[in-house]
Protein backbone atom coordinates (compact mmCIF):
# COMPACT_ATOMS: atom_id res chain seq x y z
CA UNK A 1 0.00 0.00 0.00
CA UNK A 2 2.84 2.37 0.90
CA UNK A 3 4.57 1.60 -2.39
CA UNK A 4 1.48 2.51 -4.37
CA UNK A 5 1.18 5.83 -2.53
CA UNK A 6 4.82 6.70 -3.31
CA UNK A 7 4.35 5.85 -6.97
CA UNK A 8 1.20 7.97 -7.12
CA UNK A 9 2.96 10.99 -5.59
CA UNK A 10 5.96 10.55 -7.91
CA UNK A 11 3.57 10.44 -10.88
CA UNK A 12 1.85 13.67 -9.83
CA UNK A 13 5.19 15.44 -9.45
CA UNK A 14 6.14 14.38 -12.95
CA UNK A 15 2.88 15.67 -14.53
CA UNK A 16 4.19 19.20 -15.37
CA UNK A 17 7.14 17.70 -17.21
CA UNK A 18 4.84 15.34 -19.03
CA UNK A 19 2.42 18.06 -20.17
CA UNK A 20 5.19 20.42 -21.20
CA UNK A 21 6.73 17.77 -23.41
CA UNK A 22 3.53 17.27 -25.39
CA UNK A 23 2.74 19.29 -28.54
CA UNK A 24 0.38 22.21 -28.02
CA UNK A 25 -2.49 20.70 -29.98
CA UNK A 26 -2.31 17.48 -27.91
CA UNK A 27 -2.35 19.44 -24.67
CA UNK A 28 -5.51 21.21 -25.78
CA UNK A 29 -7.15 17.89 -26.67
CA UNK A 30 -6.18 16.22 -23.39
CA UNK A 31 -7.35 19.10 -21.22
CA UNK A 32 -3.87 20.42 -20.55
CA UNK A 33 -2.80 24.07 -20.38
CA UNK A 34 -4.45 25.99 -23.23
CA UNK A 35 -2.49 28.60 -25.14
CA UNK A 36 -4.51 31.30 -26.91
CA UNK A 37 -3.25 32.24 -30.30
CA UNK A 38 -3.99 35.50 -32.05
CA UNK A 39 -5.82 35.17 -35.37
CA UNK A 40 -3.61 35.22 -38.43
CA UNK A 41 -5.18 38.47 -39.64
CA UNK A 42 -4.10 40.25 -36.45
CA UNK A 43 -0.59 38.80 -36.64
CA UNK A 44 -0.20 39.95 -40.24
CA UNK A 45 -1.49 43.43 -39.35
CA UNK A 46 1.00 43.74 -36.48
CA UNK A 47 3.84 42.66 -38.75
CA UNK A 48 2.81 45.07 -41.50
CA UNK A 49 2.30 48.10 -39.17
CA UNK A 50 5.57 49.92 -38.39
CA UNK A 51 6.31 51.19 -34.92
CA UNK A 52 4.78 54.61 -34.26
CA UNK A 53 8.19 55.91 -33.18
CA UNK A 54 10.66 54.71 -35.76
CA UNK A 55 14.38 55.59 -35.53
CA UNK A 56 13.86 58.27 -38.18
CA UNK A 57 11.18 59.94 -36.07
CA UNK A 58 13.28 59.55 -32.94
CA UNK A 59 16.02 61.60 -34.61
CA UNK A 60 13.51 64.37 -35.30
CA UNK A 61 12.44 64.66 -31.66
CA UNK A 62 14.25 67.08 -29.33
CA UNK A 63 16.65 65.50 -26.82
CA UNK A 64 14.30 66.17 -23.91
CA UNK A 65 11.18 64.81 -25.64
CA UNK A 66 9.93 61.52 -24.26
CA UNK A 67 8.97 59.18 -27.14
CA UNK A 68 6.28 57.65 -24.92
CA UNK A 69 4.23 60.85 -25.27
CA UNK A 70 3.25 62.61 -28.49
CA UNK A 71 5.21 65.77 -29.19
CA UNK A 72 3.47 69.11 -28.88
CA UNK A 73 1.98 70.78 -31.98
CA UNK A 74 4.79 73.35 -32.04
CA UNK A 75 7.37 70.57 -32.25
CA UNK A 76 5.46 68.93 -35.07
CA UNK A 77 5.31 72.25 -36.91
CA UNK A 78 9.08 72.68 -36.62
CA UNK A 79 9.83 69.16 -37.82
CA UNK A 80 7.38 69.38 -40.71
CA UNK A 81 8.80 72.75 -41.69
CA UNK A 82 12.30 71.28 -41.93
CA UNK A 83 11.11 68.58 -44.31
CA UNK A 84 8.57 70.34 -46.50
CA UNK A 85 9.03 74.01 -45.64
CA UNK A 86 5.40 74.00 -44.48
CA UNK A 87 4.32 76.22 -41.61
CA UNK A 88 1.64 74.46 -39.57
CA UNK A 89 1.36 77.12 -36.87
CA UNK A 90 -2.25 78.41 -36.68
CA UNK A 91 -2.50 81.86 -38.19
CA UNK A 92 -5.30 82.80 -35.76
CA UNK A 93 -3.35 82.11 -32.57
CA UNK A 94 -3.29 85.77 -31.51
CA UNK A 95 -6.70 86.73 -32.86
CA UNK A 96 -9.42 87.68 -30.38
CA UNK A 97 -13.02 87.29 -31.44
CA UNK A 98 -14.92 90.47 -30.57
CA UNK A 99 -18.71 90.10 -30.73
CA UNK A 100 -20.95 92.92 -31.79
CA UNK A 101 -22.52 95.16 -29.17
CA UNK A 102 -25.54 96.00 -31.28
CA UNK A 103 -27.85 93.94 -29.09
CA UNK A 104 -26.70 95.39 -25.77
CA UNK A 105 -28.86 98.49 -25.99
CA UNK A 106 -31.82 96.34 -27.08
CA UNK A 107 -31.39 94.16 -23.97
CA UNK A 108 -31.46 97.20 -21.72
CA UNK A 109 -34.41 98.80 -23.53
CA UNK A 110 -36.40 95.56 -23.39
CA UNK A 111 -35.94 95.35 -19.62
CA UNK A 112 -36.97 98.97 -19.07
CA UNK A 113 -40.04 98.49 -21.25
CA UNK A 114 -41.02 95.35 -19.34
CA UNK A 115 -40.66 97.13 -16.01
CA UNK A 116 -42.64 100.17 -17.17
CA UNK A 117 -45.49 98.00 -18.44
CA UNK A 118 -45.69 95.72 -15.39
CA UNK A 119 -45.02 98.42 -12.77
CA UNK A 120 -46.32 101.62 -14.39
CA UNK A 121 -46.77 103.49 -11.13
CA UNK A 122 -43.11 103.27 -10.09
CA UNK A 123 -40.17 104.54 -12.17
CA UNK A 124 -37.67 101.87 -13.15
CA UNK A 125 -34.84 103.68 -11.36
CA UNK A 126 -36.75 103.63 -8.07
CA UNK A 127 -37.38 99.91 -8.40
CA UNK A 128 -33.70 99.19 -9.03
CA UNK A 129 -32.61 101.37 -6.10
CA UNK A 130 -35.06 99.53 -3.84
CA UNK A 131 -33.49 96.22 -4.86
CA UNK A 132 -30.05 97.58 -4.02
CA UNK A 133 -31.30 98.79 -0.65
CA UNK A 134 -32.86 95.43 0.17
CA UNK A 135 -29.73 93.56 -0.85
CA UNK A 136 -27.53 95.72 1.34
CA UNK A 137 -29.89 95.30 4.28
CA UNK A 138 -30.67 91.59 4.14
CA UNK A 139 -28.08 89.84 1.96
CA UNK A 140 -24.90 91.88 2.18
CA UNK A 141 -24.17 90.93 5.84
CA UNK A 142 -23.70 87.30 4.79
CA UNK A 143 -22.45 87.95 1.24
CA UNK A 144 -20.42 91.21 1.18
CA UNK A 145 -19.53 90.84 -2.48
CA UNK A 146 -20.82 94.08 -4.01
CA UNK A 147 -20.02 97.78 -3.65
CA UNK A 148 -23.12 99.84 -2.86
CA UNK A 149 -21.92 103.11 -4.37
CA UNK A 150 -20.92 101.38 -7.60
CA UNK A 151 -24.32 99.70 -7.88
CA UNK A 152 -26.10 103.00 -7.33
CA UNK A 153 -23.97 104.70 -9.98
CA UNK A 154 -24.81 101.89 -12.42
CA UNK A 155 -28.51 102.26 -11.64
CA UNK A 156 -28.39 105.98 -12.42
CA UNK A 157 -26.47 105.30 -15.61
CA UNK A 158 -28.72 102.61 -17.05
CA UNK A 159 -32.18 103.36 -15.65
CA UNK A 160 -32.46 107.12 -15.30
CA UNK A 161 -34.97 108.74 -17.64
CA UNK A 162 -32.24 110.85 -19.23
CA UNK A 163 -29.87 107.92 -19.82
CA UNK A 164 -27.44 108.60 -22.62
CA UNK A 165 -28.22 107.11 -26.00
CA UNK A 166 -24.55 106.12 -26.30
CA UNK A 167 -24.68 103.38 -23.66
CA UNK A 168 -22.49 100.39 -24.57
CA UNK A 169 -21.50 102.16 -27.77
CA UNK A 170 -18.55 104.43 -27.00
CA UNK A 171 -14.88 103.82 -26.44
CA UNK A 172 -12.83 100.70 -26.99
CA UNK A 173 -14.02 97.13 -26.59
CA UNK A 174 -12.68 96.99 -23.03
CA UNK A 175 -14.60 100.17 -22.18
CA UNK A 176 -17.77 98.58 -23.51
CA UNK A 177 -17.10 95.51 -21.39
CA UNK A 178 -17.02 97.73 -18.29
CA UNK A 179 -20.57 98.88 -19.05
CA UNK A 180 -21.77 95.38 -19.89
CA UNK A 181 -20.30 93.95 -16.70
CA UNK A 182 -21.91 96.69 -14.63
CA UNK A 183 -25.31 96.05 -16.20
CA UNK A 184 -24.95 92.28 -15.78
CA UNK A 185 -24.10 92.59 -12.09
CA UNK A 186 -26.81 95.15 -11.34
CA UNK A 187 -29.58 93.12 -12.95
CA UNK A 188 -28.24 89.93 -11.32
CA UNK A 189 -28.53 91.60 -7.91
CA UNK A 190 -32.12 92.62 -8.68
CA UNK A 191 -33.01 89.13 -9.92
CA UNK A 192 -31.52 87.52 -6.82
CA UNK A 193 -33.29 89.90 -4.44
CA UNK A 194 -36.63 89.55 -6.22
CA UNK A 195 -36.41 85.76 -6.20
CA UNK A 196 -35.44 85.35 -2.55
CA UNK A 197 -37.09 88.08 -0.48
CA UNK A 198 -40.81 87.90 0.37
CA UNK A 199 -43.53 90.03 -1.16
CA UNK A 200 -43.90 91.96 2.07
CA UNK A 201 -40.53 93.56 1.30
CA UNK A 202 -40.79 93.66 -2.49
CA UNK A 203 -44.44 93.57 -3.61
CA UNK A 204 -43.71 93.42 -7.34
CA UNK A 205 -41.07 90.70 -7.19
CA UNK A 206 -42.80 88.49 -9.78
CA UNK A 207 -42.76 91.31 -12.32
CA UNK A 208 -39.08 91.94 -11.67
CA UNK A 209 -37.31 88.62 -11.01
CA UNK A 210 -37.58 86.87 -14.37
CA UNK A 211 -37.07 89.94 -16.63
CA UNK A 212 -33.97 91.00 -14.68
CA UNK A 213 -32.54 87.48 -14.77
CA UNK A 214 -33.12 87.21 -18.51
CA UNK A 215 -31.54 90.61 -19.16
CA UNK A 216 -28.52 89.74 -17.04
CA UNK A 217 -27.98 86.37 -18.73
CA UNK A 218 -28.48 87.85 -22.20
CA UNK A 219 -25.97 90.61 -21.53
CA UNK A 220 -23.40 88.14 -20.20
CA UNK A 221 -23.66 86.09 -23.39
CA UNK A 222 -22.54 89.10 -25.43
CA UNK A 223 -19.09 89.23 -23.80
CA UNK A 224 -18.88 85.81 -22.16
CA UNK A 225 -15.75 84.69 -24.04
CA UNK A 226 -13.90 87.84 -23.07
CA UNK A 227 -15.17 87.55 -19.49
CA UNK A 228 -13.80 84.03 -19.15
CA UNK A 229 -10.43 84.96 -20.63
CA UNK A 230 -10.16 88.11 -18.47
CA UNK A 231 -12.15 87.42 -15.27
CA UNK A 232 -12.64 89.89 -12.43
CA UNK A 233 -14.71 90.05 -9.26
CA UNK A 234 -17.86 90.84 -11.23
CA UNK A 235 -17.38 87.67 -13.31
CA UNK A 236 -17.63 85.48 -10.21
CA UNK A 237 -20.28 87.44 -8.31
CA UNK A 238 -22.66 87.72 -11.27
CA UNK A 239 -22.59 83.97 -11.88
CA UNK A 240 -23.18 83.25 -8.20
CA UNK A 241 -26.23 85.52 -8.22
CA UNK A 242 -27.44 83.90 -11.45
CA UNK A 243 -27.23 80.51 -9.76
CA UNK A 244 -29.36 81.70 -6.84
CA UNK A 245 -31.98 83.33 -9.05
CA UNK A 246 -32.21 80.37 -11.43
CA UNK A 247 -32.74 77.96 -8.56
CA UNK A 248 -35.50 80.08 -7.04
CA UNK A 249 -37.26 81.18 -10.24
CA UNK A 250 -37.05 78.11 -12.46
CA UNK A 251 -36.23 75.31 -10.03
CA UNK A 252 -33.55 74.02 -12.41
CA UNK A 253 -31.09 72.76 -9.83
CA UNK A 254 -28.70 71.16 -12.31
CA UNK A 255 -28.37 74.37 -14.31
CA UNK A 256 -27.97 76.43 -11.14
CA UNK A 257 -25.16 74.19 -9.90
CA UNK A 258 -23.54 74.27 -13.33
CA UNK A 259 -23.36 78.07 -13.30
CA UNK A 260 -22.10 78.02 -9.71
CA UNK A 261 -19.42 75.61 -10.89
CA UNK A 262 -18.37 78.13 -13.53
CA UNK A 263 -17.96 80.74 -10.81
CA UNK A 264 -15.88 78.32 -8.75
CA UNK A 265 -13.68 77.51 -11.74
CA UNK A 266 -13.04 81.21 -12.37
CA UNK A 267 -12.15 81.58 -8.72
CA UNK A 268 -9.55 78.85 -9.07
CA UNK A 269 -8.30 80.26 -12.38
CA UNK A 270 -7.65 83.60 -10.70
CA UNK A 271 -5.79 81.75 -7.90
CA UNK A 272 -7.74 83.51 -5.18
CA UNK A 273 -6.46 80.94 -2.72
CA UNK A 274 -3.19 82.91 -2.82
CA UNK A 275 -3.14 86.33 -1.22
CA UNK A 276 -0.38 87.53 -3.55
CA UNK A 277 -2.72 86.94 -6.53
CA UNK A 278 -4.66 90.04 -5.42
CA UNK A 279 -1.68 92.36 -5.76
CA UNK A 280 -2.45 93.06 -9.43
CA UNK A 281 -5.93 94.42 -8.60
CA UNK A 282 -6.91 97.76 -7.14
CA UNK A 283 -7.95 97.97 -3.51
CA UNK A 284 -11.70 97.71 -4.16
CA UNK A 285 -11.39 94.76 -6.54
CA UNK A 286 -8.99 93.00 -4.20
CA UNK A 287 -11.37 93.33 -1.26
CA UNK A 288 -14.35 92.11 -3.29
CA UNK A 289 -12.34 89.13 -4.53
CA UNK A 290 -11.21 88.39 -0.99
CA UNK A 291 -14.79 88.50 0.29
CA UNK A 292 -16.00 86.35 -2.60
CA UNK A 293 -13.41 83.68 -1.88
Amino acid sequence: MATNVKVGIRGLLQLPTFWSSLPIHLCAEKGGPKVTRAPRAIEKACQATPDAYTPALQDRLPPDENPMFPPSPSIWADSQGQQGNEDLTPSFSSTEIVPTTGSTRAIRDSLVQSMNSSIPSVPALNVINLCIELYMKYTFPTAPCVHESTLQASANKFFAEDSSAQLFGTGSWRDKVVDMRAFTLLTAVCASVASVLPKSLLPYQEALAEPCLKASLDMLKVFEDFDIEHPCATSIISRSLHSTALQQITGKSALAYHILGQATLLLQTMRLYREDALSSHDALQAQLLRNTF
